[in-house]
């Protein structure tokens, strides 16, 4: 490639490559932190030429003083040579893609630095907002989709993962979709729906589990949330054991390999609490007392099957069912985790 003047690259064209090649390519985001964290393309790095409080300084002298002064102040912040440092190490001698907010001043000076001390770089035209138009545009025309309904523990994410389209939405919200559910900090909106669409954007048919409005504080695009509700379904059956010792391992022992016996605890009592009214008193009750028995006795599976039992056959169980039923939805396949994958596989070949 040449290290002379390139035209900035097409929006589409860079998403294009995050899809199709995205180890080609060292994608980087030259806004802030904060910006970044509120709304961010998967597979770009954040590279910021000012931190939050220097841009928050810049800010104010734009406001006070103007455009010119603004400039000035920011070229005295930032240590250039330390920036290109880093974004050299960043790139791994791969040719660097760069964008900021709208590709305007801030692109511009990062692919002069990188250009002057001789590293192959381009401009995303239009920055950060137009490749969030592309991808909001594939959210609103989605291909085709075909739900995986069952009840919970049955292993719906299991199935999606195990799917060359499969689209695990709670692994993109990191949260399992239930009160119990939270897998850590989960994505802001719109860095969870730019995922989203690069990921609808790699075929023309996808698999998705049967998912609420709301997968924790993450809202589920309208658009999609229509297709999950309206389309055919394939029914995951699970045998009740099973299904117990699949909650037990994701919401118990797999926590307890990161946090104390206690911090799980709590977790669960928490998310207890948060559908008390619902249980209503004295099945809130119960179930408290005999979660706090369980963590008392360890972390044995035998332990933790009453509580996990109650909970399922008297609360979740009934919810889906009758959730499920008021839709009224087509089941086109039914059984087993490996049936369905079998027959999936036969009939999307």
């Amino acid at each position: 490639m040449s290290l002379t003047y390139q035209a900035p690259i097409a929006a589409d064209e860079v998403i294009r490559i995050l899809r199709e090649a995205p180890e080609s390519v060292c994608f980087l985001d030259v806004r802030s932190q904060k910006e970044w964290r509120k709304a961010a393309i998967p597979g770009f790095l954040n590279a910021p030429i000012l931190d939050d409080d220097q841009r928050h300084k810049v800010g104010l002298t734009f406001k006070q003083a103007g455009q010119r002064a603004a400039i000035d102040l920011g070229h005295s912040l930032v240590a250039r040579d330390a920036c290109v440092a880093r974004w050299r190490d960043m790139a791994k001698e791969k040719p660097i893609y760069v964008t900021c907010w709208r590709g305007g001043l801030r692109s511009k000076i990062a692919l002069e630095w990188l250009r002057e001390a001789g590293l192959i770089a381009y401009r995303v035209a239009g920055g950060y907002k137009s490749m969030r138009h592309v991808l909001l545009d594939r959210i609103a025309r989605p291909p085709s989709m075909v739900v995986i309904a069952g009840l919970t523990g049955s292993g719906k994410t299991d199935l999606i993962r195990r799917l060359a389209h499969g689209i695990d939405l709670e692994g993109l919200a990191c949260h399992r979709g239930s009160s119990f559910g939270a897998l850590g900090d989960q994505p802001s909106q719109a860095t969870f729906e730019n995922q989203l669409a690069l990921s609808l954007l790699s075929g023309a048919h996808f698999f998705v589990e049967d998912e609420s409005a709301h997968i924790g504080k993450i809202q589920v695009p309208a658009s999609i949330i229509r297709l999950i509700r309206d389309t055919s379904v394939i029914w995951l059956v699970t045998p009740l054991n099973r299904r117990l010792q699949r909650v037990f391992t994701e919401y118990v022992m797999e926590p307890c390999q990161n946090k104390s016996r206690n911090e799980v605890h709590m977790e669960i009592q928490t998310a207890l609490t948060r559908i008390k009214n619902q249980l209503g008193g004295k099945r809130y009750a119960d179930l408290a007392a005999l979660v706090k028995s369980s963590f008392s006795n360890g972390i044995d599976w035998l332990d933790h099957r009453e509580w996990i039992e109650l909970l399922l056959i008297e609360y979740y169980d009934p919810m889906y069912r009758h959730a499920f039923h008021s839709r009224r939805r087509k089941v086109i396949f039914q059984g087993d985790i490996d049936a369905c994958q079998l027959w999936i596989q036969h009939q999307f070949a």
